[in-house]
């Protein structure tokens, strides 16, 4: 006698459909007591046998389960990257009819060591609504420090901005688009310190207020927005991903 199989085993050893199995009658039908729900088993070698007369080999089938389900992860995965809910409606910050969350990307962690911003986005949030992003890469010139734990993080070597603006083109219209503003970011006294040695570099200043998103807990930008969006971050570790998500979360989270 043919040893049995349930089900879900079924599926899973074989990637047998549903259509597949209500082709054949069950071998048995039973209740288990331990999971308190009915199972169903197949003869093993009844389905080896179904299963090769419609995919030619136990192998096919498998294969073509296993493409199913990669398609349907990936489908899952790109729905977790699309916008939160309500999006482009964030919310407010405390009160301000305009705002901004800020994100930066650099070649290092201090700038006191000639570490760089490579990247900056601005996402303009305006009665509760994004209405204007502002992203673009940044050359800073051959005296800046690459440490190889930012390019872990970031993606970004010197030759991927050795076409982008300049430090003083990039600065003086971040200026211009946040005069005024409240500025918003995760981990705001990093990148409130980049961007002030920029200005200062480029003989420039800014006088805005910053709100980190951050929190005593110090909770990572990616956990932090998928406790509050269910969402993972589109394009994660680029200023205008990471900045997209400081915009959602600041309503949220600074109080």
């Amino acid at each position: 006698m043919d040893k049995l199989i349930t089900k879900t085993d079924t599926k899973y050893r074989y990637g047998a459909t549903d259509k597949d199995l209500s082709e054949l009658e069950p071998a048995k039908l039973c209740h288990s007591r331990r999971n308190k729900c009915d199972v169903t088993l197949y003869n093993i070698g009844t389905i080896e046998a179904h299963l090769q007369a419609i995919y030619g080999n136990l192998d096919e089938c498998k294969r073509l389960a296993d493409a199913r389900r990669a398609k349907a992860k990936a489908a899952t995965r790109e729905r977790l990257l699309g916008p939160p809910a309500g999006w482009p409606f964030v919310g407010n910050l405390h009160g301000a009819a305009r705002w901004a969350a800020v994100d930066t990307e650099t070649s290092g962690i201090d700038p006191g060591n000639g570490c760089r911003c490579v990247e900056v986005a601005v996402v303009l949030v305006e009665s509760g609504r994004v209405v204007e992003e502002w992203s673009t890469r940044i050359n800073p010139g051959l005296s800046a420090t690459w440490e190889e734990g930012a390019f872990a993080c970031n993606g970004i070597r010197p030759d991927d901005v050795a076409a982008a603006p300049t430090p003083a083109v990039v600065w003086a219209k971040f200026v211009a688009i946040t005069k005024g503003l409240r500025l918003v970011a995760h981990n705001a006294p990093f990148d409130s310190k980049f961007i002030a040695a920029e200005l200062s570099l480029a003989g420039m200043k800014s006088e805005n207020t910053w709100y980190c998103t951050m929190g005593s807990k110090r909770q990572r930008l990616g956990s932090l927005y998928y406790d509050h969006a269910r969402r993972w971050i589109n394009g994660a570790h680029t200023a205008l991903g990471d900045a997209r998500a400081v915009a959602y979360l600041a309503p949220r989270v600074c109080y």
